[in-house]
């Protein structure tokens, strides 16, 4: 009797820590929290983004940053709406500015063409 083959490329278990590329090996054997990608990267002296080694809260929020990211979108949207007030009261009040001008240009034009009320 033969013994049993080792895995051909492509199926799960077949992918060595040295050859990681997704067409040699299983999605399941070289994802980021695989025994595999794990000592990869830990060859590599990599560090995941967001995390450091030996700290027990990697990949997880803290307490103490709990509701930061709601209040920085509570601030976000409290700054956009203060800058369409302003931009609705500068339009605002450009606006009345133009009406007055052109007022006031109607006003000397009608008096300089009104005929002079002469008492005899």
């Amino acid at each position: 009797m033969t013994p049993p083959s080792a895995p051909t490329s492509g199926t799960p278990g077949s992918c060595a820590p040295s050859s990681c590329a997704p067409s040699s090996c299983a999605p399941s054997s070289c994802a980021p929290g695989s025994r595999i990608f794990r000592a990869r990267t830990a060859r590599a002296g990599t560090v995941r983004a967001g995390t450091a080694r030996g700290d027990p809260t990697s990949g997880r929020v803290r307490r103490s940053e709990r509701g930061s990211a709601t209040l920085q979108v509570v601030f976000a949207a409290v700054l956009l709406f203060a800058v369409f007030a302003v931009a609705i009261l500068w339009s605002a009040i450009s606006t009345a500015r133009h009406k007055l001008s052109a007022a006031a240009d109607l006003t000397a034009l009608s008096a300089a063409q009104a005929p002079e009320h002469r008492t005899r």
